[in-house]
């Protein structure tokens, strides 16, 4: 037996002379101490694989749908309220692109509604800016026919319309007269009759 290479254990066997004695290889001892650290040693590296795997597939579905969000938000800010983003998760990350197409939806209308806003501003900024005129024209001139005509055709161009005239009524005669009518439809001048 070599002595380097294998421990001795005895104890004594109670009640008796006796002892027992046993001889084992510093190798055969050890070799359960070297598996559980193979086996501690195998774990670690299969939990960092499975770690490096979850954390991939993790970042994937989760970095994936973050990534698409600020691209949406990008193009957004840079006033493509017709970009449509696709989140197809069921989680916070889908219920914040729901969050986020609702809002570019509600700024898409506000646009919309101060577009119309703006249309209705400037249709009044029109009238307002034809009446002014019409009252310079006033100022300025003492023919009446010179200041009907300049009246007309302020508040005709002013107003954008497709057939203007003038009527003066003649109180005396209770009479109704066409002073003047301009249209660039002609079959609305000659269908139109005056009472």
């Amino acid at each position: 037996i070599d002595k380097k290479l294998s421990k001795v254990f005895y104890k004594k066997l109670s009640n008796t002379d006796f002892q027992l004695l046993a001889i084992v290889s510093e190798k055969e001892l050890l070799l359960p101490i070297k598996n559980i650290w193979r086996f501690t040693y195998g774990m670690i590296i299969i939990v960092f694989i499975i770690s490096i795997i979850m954390g991939w597939i993790g970042a994937r579905y989760i970095i994936r749908p973050i990534k698409i969000l600020v691209n949406g938000t990008k193009e957004v800010a840079a006033g493509n309220l017709d970009y449509k983003i696709e989140v197809h998760s069921q989680d916070e990350i889908g219920d914040l692109a729901e969050k986020f197409i609702s809002m570019t939806l509600k700024i898409k209308n506000y646009v919309g509604q101060l577009k119309s806003l703006n249309s209705q501003l400037d249709n009044k900024l029109n009238v307002l800016s034809a009446i002014y005129n019409v009252s310079n024209v006033i100022n300025k001139s003492t023919n009446i026919k010179e200041i009907l005509n300049l009246v007309f055709e302020t508040l005709t161009t002013g107003f954008k319309v497709e057939i203007g005239y003038v009527l003066l009524y003649d109180m005396n005669k209770s009479n109704l007269n066409m002073v003047k009518c301009v249209s660039n439809n002609q079959k609305l001048i000659k269908n139109l009759s005056v009472y």
